[in-house]
């Protein structure tokens, strides 16, 4: 919360792993009060145990083609895992989906730079991604917010790893983004919310209508 600032808005943030604890962050700091509902907290969290990285791809346009499949090669390696990505600027009808993207992509791209971020396992690094498709390759429609990448680029054959006998793909791309560790990330997190004097209740919630109960005014 900005100095200054007071809390006039109440609100319940259901979960304690990363999209809960940012959620309640970012609450904070637009002036609401923030109290945090959770069945988990840390490692024991969902989020503890998947990588992520920031992608640009439109997974619906993919859903639409049976006929594609790919394969993702990363320079930076979550925890000893490939990182699943979780944070898709997705292809969606809100007019603001492409500024959260970016806002986001921004983000981490400034924190990854800093001690903080680098403890917060923060980095960045290239993602290749691969296909094997027998449809025409449009990278117009499948990688429509490619322009977020400054680094996006067709990667050219020269330029492959060698792969085993029998497999062969068509078509790659590759670009920089922003990967994150959740192992150092969620700690921090938690550090963060903890510091600005907040509370998480744990509770194990069978429905929302028991958070209206909890917090009648929420």
């Amino acid at each position: 919360m900005a100095e200054g600032r007071q809390h006039t808005r109440q609100a319940v943030v259901v979960g304690a792993g990363i999209v809960g604890l940012t959620s309640a962050l970012a609450l904070l700091d637009s002036g609401w009060h923030v109290d945090v509902v959770a069945r988990r907290v840390g490692p024991d969290t969902t989020s503890y145990g998947a990588g992520a990285h920031v992608e640009s791809i439109d997974r619906q346009m993919r859903a639409r083609c049976p006929n594609s499949s790919r394969v993702q090669m990363n320079t930076f390696h979550v925890a000893h895992r490939q990182p699943t990505a979780i944070c898709l600027p997705y292809k969606a009808t809100h007019p603001d989906v492409l500024r959260w993207a970016n806002t986001t992509l921004c983000h981490f791209q400034a924190f990854a730079g800093t001690a903080a971020g680098l403890r917060a396992g923060v980095r960045m690094g290239k993602v290749a991604a691969f296909y094997r498709q027998t449809d025409s390759f449009d990278i117009e429609r499948l990688y429509p917010f490619r322009h977020m990448f400054p680094s996006f680029r067709v990667l050219p054959k020269s330029c492959w790893p060698t792969f085993g006998p029998g497999v062969s793909y068509s078509h790659a791309v590759e670009y920089e983004t922003a990967f994150v560790d959740p192992t150092l990330y969620l700690p921090y997190l938690l550090e963060t919310y903890s510091a600005r004097g907040c509370k998480i209740t744990l509770c194990d919630l069978t429905s929302l209508s028991e958070v209206t109960a909890m917090y009648p005014t929420a």
